[in-house]
């Protein structure tokens, strides 16, 4: 009889039909094993990874924008207007007039023989050519090629083609104007009678001469018009009725980009509300439409997931846990050890070997890969925060392995019925 037994199970382990533990085998030359430490978590974590994005439509609020309330247009009358403050733009300095893109400059000869030396510079027959400074911020000149004037001062310009003339050794005489101011501007609008854009010339351009290129003021109302600087993202006003009480502010300077608009307040007051009041219903359909295509696109995305259309990073968890399966990386984001090992159901302590978990991860390209299995002893729970701080990677694999006990137990839940059936044969 026990002969039997014994040489029952001899033939069982031979087979390999009695239970055998999964382990990480050390012996492995390809395995390289290393304890997890901070300063391993800090090598591990350092391999690259960019976690998959998630689309972009899913980074977009998909409330409905609520117009506010407009409230009824009341009659008003000049007692219940309520006069603009005055603010006023910074001071802006004196400072000599710099060439620009579309400026015009005419360059001069004083005498027909300079200007037959400078042949292609200036036409003959007038002594006076032309140039546009272009795109580039430069000016072409027949023989001499391009010179770069825009940003510079008159005198700077001049020193600019002096300079050119001498290298191309051409008689530099010549003299140099501006011809039409083009680079820089102030726009008027509004309650005027020719709006326009008004350049800025050699001189300081006022309030009061912009004012003036733009026809004057055309206004029944003087007390409710207001006019208005935009500079730089901010507004400035002045009323009207104060403008002509205090000439000093109608020598304020301009400056290249200012916006002045002359407004009546009551006629810009009932434009605005008749135009908010067109394009209230506007403004619901496209907010509705918005968000429907939102939600379309998200659910269009989500659904694709779920059916695996998308394509994802996965991590995986095996050995001894509560559900042994594929862990999804989280998209725009890193996820941990801990995250893997506690998202469903952690790790059962009766069953599984805390002082016995590795993270396996791939260590070199092509199919024949080098594996390091970082080893984690988490019977000191301490050391679970290592879990938390170690990032992990597509395609890791964490494995937990069983206790001692566990092991022999399921051995022996294999032996006896076998010894059973035998004892049975035998005692026959």
């Amino acid at each position: 009889m026990k002969l039997l037994t014994a040489a029952l199970l001899i033939s069982l382990t031979a087979c390999g039909a009695i239970y055998t533990s999964p382990k990480v085998s050390k012996s492995n030359k390809d395995v390289f094993v290393v304890e997890l430490t901070p300063y391993s978590v800090e090598f591990a974590n350092e391999t690259k990874y960019d976690p998959r994005k998630i689309p972009s439509v899913f980074n977009v609020s998909s409330s409905t924008v609520r117009p506010s309330n407009t409230g009824a247009l009341s009659g008003k009358s000049s007692q219940s207007y309520i006069k603009p403050v005055t603010k006023l733009p910074p001071e802006v300095q004196t400072q000599p007039y710099r060439l620009g893109i579309s400026d015009v400059i005419l360059l001069a000869t004083p005498t027909p023989q300079t200007t037959d030396a400078l042949t292609g510079l200036i036409a003959a027959q007038n002594k006076r050519q032309g140039y546009t400074i272009q795109d580039d911020g430069a000016i072409a000149v027949p023989d001499i090629g391009r010179i770069s004037l825009a940003g510079q001062t008159v005198e700077e310009a001049e020193a600019s083609i002096f300079q050119a003339l001498v290298n191309n050794q051409i008689d530099p005489k010549f003299s140099l104007e501006i011809a039409e101011f083009k680079s820089k501007g102030v726009s008027v609008s509004g309650s005027v009678k020719a709006p326009l854009v008004t350049p800025i010339t050699l001189s300081p351009l006022t309030l009061q001469k912009a004012l003036q290129s733009a026809g004057g003021i055309t206004t029944d109302t003087p007390e409710f018009t207001t006019i208005r600087i935009f500079r730089n993202g901010e507004r400035y006003q002045i009323p009207l009725q104060e403008l002509s009480n205090q000439p000093s502010l109608q020598k304020l300077k301009l400056q290249d980009g200012d916006n002045i608009l002359v407004e009546n307040d009551f006629q810009t007051q009932v434009a605005l509300i008749s135009a908010q009041a067109q394009g209230l219903e506007e403004l619901r359909i496209r907010s509705e439409l918005r968000r429907a295509q939102q939600q379309d696109a998200r659910q269009n995305f989500l659904s694709k997931l779920e059916i695996g259309a998308v394509k994802r990073d996965y991590a995986y968890l095996a050995g001894e846990v509560q559900n042994q399966g594929r862990f999804p990386l989280p998209f725009n984001n890193q996820a941990s050890v801990a995250d893997i090992i506690y998202a469903d159901g952690g790790i059962p302590t009766r069953e599984g070997d805390l002082g016995q978990i590795y993270i396996l991860r791939a260590s070199g390209p092509g199919t024949a890969q080098e594996i390091t299995a970082y080893h984690l002893n988490a019977k000191n729970p301490a050391n679970l925060i290592l879990a938390s701080k170690m990032e992990l990677r597509p395609n890791d694999i964490v494995f937990v392995s069983e206790q001692r006990v566990t092991v022999w137990n399921r051995v022996l839940s294999q032996i006896i019925p076998t010894l059973s059936i035998v004892e049975r044969f035998s005692s026959n």
